[in-house]
């Protein structure tokens, strides 16, 4: 259960779910002896698979590591993508080349007890919420992409029961004609309920604001039209009420946030 909560914190990073996508280059139309599907236009359908490992913290907040699965992938039909959301999906519809909007459903992985603080788990639950977003291309140079997001997610399991709101900002630009590289920067605002439920501990309790900013950097490198290799990095550091929290303090806790990965893509 640790390694799926790790999972969502990394497949959810900003840009990871952009770097395939902005490569591809649709494939011939199938003709209409092909497939008794022909009178639909196929060729606009593509997108990505990534599957591999990385290494992140335990728990937010917590100084000590682990091996975590790693796996994104995003799905485009026209206007219309389904990607994952952490662990989760969402749906979104593109309007005018420019904005972007949809909902998200993820799960939400359990933390585990932390006997030195006298903390019991915090179970598992599903959120759900929306994002707006907005991109432009060919600013600098050709093919590269400005990106920002917005993106609330609330507690529907009646665990944490509060809310997230998370802007994004992400830039992605091919750096060989195979390879393309994104950086990306993110903050997060939390609630009163989500910082009471993960950072609080008596008598120490923690409140409503900003409670992390960070950064990720990530690339991939294709090998042939659909093979490729992945790789991303990031550092998050905790603030304000999350940093000050017992938990973060602690000899088991840091507010730096660091974690890596390496996944193989497919796209389509």
């Amino acid at each position: 259960m640790k390694k799926l909560c790790l999972l969502a914190f990394v497949a959810g990073l900003p840009g990871s779910q952009v770097l395939a996508a902005d490569l591809y280059s649709p494939p011939p139309a199938p003709s209409p002896a092909a497939s008794p599907l022909s009178e639909t236009d196929w060729s606009s359908l593509h997108g990505f698979i990534s599957l591999g490992g990385g290494v992140a913290p335990k728990y937010e907040g917590s100084k000590k590591y682990q091996a975590i699965p790693l796996g994104f992938f995003a799905v485009n039909y026209g206007n219309f993508t389904v990607k994952s959301s952490g662990l989760g999906i969402s749906a979104a519809y593109t309007y005018g080349n420019f904005l972007t909007f949809g909902p998200i459903i993820q799960y939400h992985g359990q933390r585990d007890s932390i006997p030195s603080l006298g903390l019991d788990k915090v179970k598992s639950t599903v959120d759900v919420g929306g994002f707006v977003g907005v991109g432009w291309k060919d600013l600098m140079l050709a093919h590269d992409k400005l990106s920002g997001e917005v993106k609330f997610l609330g507690d529907a399991g009646g665990v944490y029961k509060g809310y997230t709101i998370e802007p994004s900002i992400s830039y992605s630009v091919p750096v060989l004609p195979n390879a393309i590289v994104t950086a990306s920067l993110k903050t997060t605002y939390a609630d009163d309920h989500y910082m009471r439920t993960y950072f609080s501990s008596s008598p120490f309790q923690a409140k409503a604001g900003i409670k992390d900013v960070g950064g990720t950097l990530s690339g991939t490198y294709f090998f042939d039209k659909s093979w490729g290799l992945t790789v991303l990095g990031g550092y998050s550091r905790l603030v304000g009420s999350a940093a000050d929290s017992p938990i973060v303090k602690s000899n088991n806790g840091s507010p730096n946030q660091f974690l890596a990965g390496a996944a193989i893509t497919y796209k389509f």
